[in-house]
């Protein structure tokens, strides 16, 4: 992996950083209290690391270079979109079992040393034809017989065959709710707590960015869009101590604060 660096870091004061860092690292196990003896790591990357993502996908772009000269897998107009990838996890997406089938054998070829976990790997159709018999569908790997199922999770978002977007909204609104609602010992609420502003800017850092999630890629319609709204002006009327009745500009006046519609629209 450390080659790979060396040969795609243009910058050599940066790679002596990259080298130093990963260079001489050690952890240990923690089992019922008990610490282990430190043991050295001499592979991957770390965990949760701000450049692990990008370094990984450094050591995996011959294999999606590959992919991608074998010209397999869906396009959108000339840009290829067959593996979409976000360091370690991968979506093969493609109009024909087939070729999908042929995505899997190229990857799972022990080629630097990447696999795919057959116990993690999910197939999904998405719009599925009402000709398409889904008993005669199935993928292998590593003599595991991969068979489609109706929902996955993909780096948060549930895909679905049908309806994804109206579960996913209902997902996020939950974990908003349940953000929310762990801030009240800090005081963020109206009656009696911290002033709207700062009730409002915690909510911008912490509740509306597991709101909005993930869902700017999905196609919502005005109705789902509706619904993400009322959940939000609630809480921003709920922050000033508002009736519900109060009108909806007047609260968005007040907070200088815009319709969710707009974020996303401002966002894109």
């Amino acid at each position: 992996m450390m080659d790979k660096f060396y040969e795609n870091i243009p910058n050599s004061s940066l790679w002596t950083i990259i080298k130093d860092f990963y260079s001489g690292l050690s952890s240990k196990v923690k089992w019922k209290g008990i610490l282990s003896h430190s043991f050295g790591i001499k592979q991957g990357v770390t965990q949760g690391g701000v450049l692990s993502p990008f370094l990984y996908k450094m050591h995996v772009n011959d294999l999606l270079e590959n992919l991608k000269s074998h010209n397999i897998g869906l396009k959108i107009g000339t840009t290829y979109v067959g593996c979409t990838t976000c360091a370690d996890t991968s979506a093969f997406l493609s109009s024909d079992p087939a070729e999908l089938r042929y995505l899997l054998a190229i990857w799972h070829s022990k080629r630097d040393r990447v696999t795919l976990h057959p116990e993690k790997t999910k197939a999904v159709i998405l719009n599925k034809s009402e000709k398409l018999d889904r008993s005669k569908l199935s993928w292998t790997l590593d003599n595991t017989i991969i068979y489609p199922s109706k929902e996955t999770t993909h780096l948060g978002i549930m895909r679905l065959e049908l309806k994804e977007n109206n579960l996913d909204i209902d997902a996020r609104m939950s974990i908003a709710s349940r953000t929310l609602y762990s801030l009240i010992k800090t005081e963020v609420h109206g009656t009696n707590g911290l002033n709207p502003a700062t009730s409002f800017k915690i909510s911008q850092y912490y509740v509306l960015p597991r709101l909005i999630y993930g869902l700017e890629s999905l196609p919502l319609n005005n109705s789902q869009m509706d619904k993400l709204n009322k959940f939000h002006l609630k809480n921003l009327k709920s922050f000033q101590s508002l009736p519900i009745r109060t009108a909806n500009c007047a609260v968005l006046l007040l907070m200088g604060h815009c319709l969710l519609r707009q974020k996303f629209t401002k966002g894109n």
